[in-house]
């Protein structure tokens, strides 16, 4: 007979809920289209490198293991995301029990699994869903050695940080907050005379070096667009920038969990201010310098929500840490609150999940970027019939996202092409693109609002083909609501144009 479930220990009790919560993952993942951002990622998959132009390569490299088991498929790109946000949560819970108590590390990998930003993460695959799980196994692997007094453990963490730079370039700020941590903590300032700590580093730099000699190839464009680029496109100081930001924020956290960490934030530094703070030090270094930094930038810059996501699972540990330890001035709402928060971080998990299935709930074009691109796929089909010469047409939009979408999803995942045939920039497509086989076939161009074709009527499309005729739009609805309609054309004689590869 087995054991009533209030005697099973809490990490089978976690286990059987991030088990639970895998396959219910797995079957949303499988009813939904790919987003516009995965289906890109796809095609990264389609021309492994040792980088890309807007993000270092694991993402395409999870998806290319996935599709190669199991074929261009939903499953083989999401799998990756579900299976390492079970891994990000059980590293949490890890962590937890290591510094403050098993208790501490199961409440915070459950919440975690709660909060609207982690739910999307695990859910779409990103950049951001390899980059949690290494940013925490690096994060855990610091821990061991702190806790232990095992600098050893430096050399995995060196390695799984390797692993999150390959991620996304965010995960350079990881080295930086520790060393601030380092420096700010007189308990482990002695750490920087270990030499394993800059072995791990090494190991770190090794692991990411495919990625910089592919920049070193290509004129660093990838981490001059992630940096130097992004800093030009900056206007002057904005307050609405700054509070979009922060509303942001606090929808994609939750608006309980966001002012409890602004609360576990004060209480943190009020601690370091009184020299109490302990381990609760190194989970501000390891968030306060990401938001900062974001926060600073979002003056100036729009910050997307899913930018912060490594500083979180820190602060979700902090505020649990001190939610069990009862830390807080204002004991009398402690049962208020807790109640509060899982309602509402309930009510969020549940319209997350159910929004994409009921078309009765009023949902806008720009949020609801999934629906109606195999009904266009389809609709391409009818179009693709071969010219006088016997081939198909080729396919290009105005915008990656397009692009994507179509290869994915039109019979036999022919290669797509984005506005580089226009000699336009359009990202990772001006890497994969060659116009020479291209030249005089006819082809099919198309462009939504989602990403607007600026010169419709500028004779762009004319200067590149010897004829261009305007077909019937194809709208998406959703419901009886349009989310968007994409304009077509049916080009003839490509011309081509001298190009050469960035």
């Amino acid at each position: 007979m087995s054991a009533p479930f209030s005697k099973i220990s809490l990490s089978r009790r976690l286990l059987i809920f991030l088990s639970a919560l895998f396959f219910f993952r797995l079957l949303i993942g499988l009813s939904l289209p790919l987003s516009p951002q995965e289906a890109y990622y796809w095609v990264y998959s389609l021309h492994p490198d040792l980088s890309y132009f807007d993000h270092p390569p694991l993402v395409a490299y999870t998806i290319l293991f996935f599709n190669t088991l199991f074929g261009p498929t939903v499953l083989a790109v999401r799998l990756g995301a579900l299976l390492y946000a079970f891994g990000s949560s059980w590293l949490l819970y890890l962590i937890g029990r290591e510094i403050f108590g098993e208790r501490t590390g199961f409440w915070a990998g459950l919440l975690m699994n709660f909060l609207p930003t982690f739910s999307i993460n695990a859910l779409i695959m990103t950049p951001d869903s390899p980059l949690l799980f290494f940013w925490c196994l690096a994060w855990f692997w610091v821990v061991r050695a702190l806790q232990s007094n095992r600098p050893s453990f430096y050399l995995w963490a060196g390695i799984s940080l390797g692993l999150a730079i390959a991620s996304k370039y965010t995960a350079l700020i990881f080295p930086f907050s520790l060393a601030i941590y380092f420096l700010i903590s007189s308990e482990h300032r002695g750490q920087f005379l270990k030499w394993q700590l800059y072995l791990g580093l090494v190991f770190a730099v090794l692991i990411f070096s495919p990625v910089l000699w592919w920049n070193y190839s290509h004129h660093w464009a990838s981490l001059a667009f992630q940096s130097t680029e992004r800093a030009g496109e900056m206007t002057r100081f904005r307050w609405d920038e700054l509070g979009a930001f922060l509303a942001t924020q606090f929808g994609v956290l939750s608006p309980l969990i966001f002012l409890g960490m602004i609360g576990a934030v004060g209480k943190g530094l009020k601690r370091f201010w009184h020299k109490q703070a302990g381990w609760d030090l190194l989970l501000l270094c390891l968030s306060l310098p990401m938001i900062f930094l974001f926060a600073a930038v979002a003056t100036r810059e729009w910050v997307k929500m899913n930018w912060l996501i490594p500083a979180y699972p820190s602060l979700l540990l902090l505020l649990s840490a001190y939610y069990e330890q009862r830390i807080f001035a204002w004991k009398g709402i402690y049962r208020g609150w807790a109640i509060g928060t899982w309602i509402s971080l309930v009510i969020f998990f549940s319209a997350l999940h159910l929004w994409p299935f009921i078309p009765q709930i009023p949902v806008s074009g720009s949020t609801d970027t999934t629906t109606g691109w195999k009904a266009l796929a389809d609709h391409v089909e009818t179009l693709r019939h071969p010219s006088g010469n016997g081939t198909q047409p080729f396919i290009f939009s105005w915008g990656h996202k397009t692009a994507a979408e179509l290869q994915f999803y039109l019979k036999g995942h022919p290669e797509t092409y984005a506005q580089t045939v226009l000699g336009k920039k359009a990202l990772g497509y001006d890497y994969w693109f060659d116009p020479k086989p291209l030249k005089g076939r006819s082809a099919l161009f198309l462009w939504s609002g989602l990403e607007n074709f600026p010169d419709e009527r500028g004779g762009l499309l004319e200067k590149y083909f010897d004829r261009v005729e305007k077909l019937s739009p194809f709208t998406v609805k959703r419901g009886e609501k349009t989310l968007r309609t994409f304009s077509i054309y049916r080009c003839y004689g490509y011309k081509g144009y001298e190009f050469t590869q960035p």
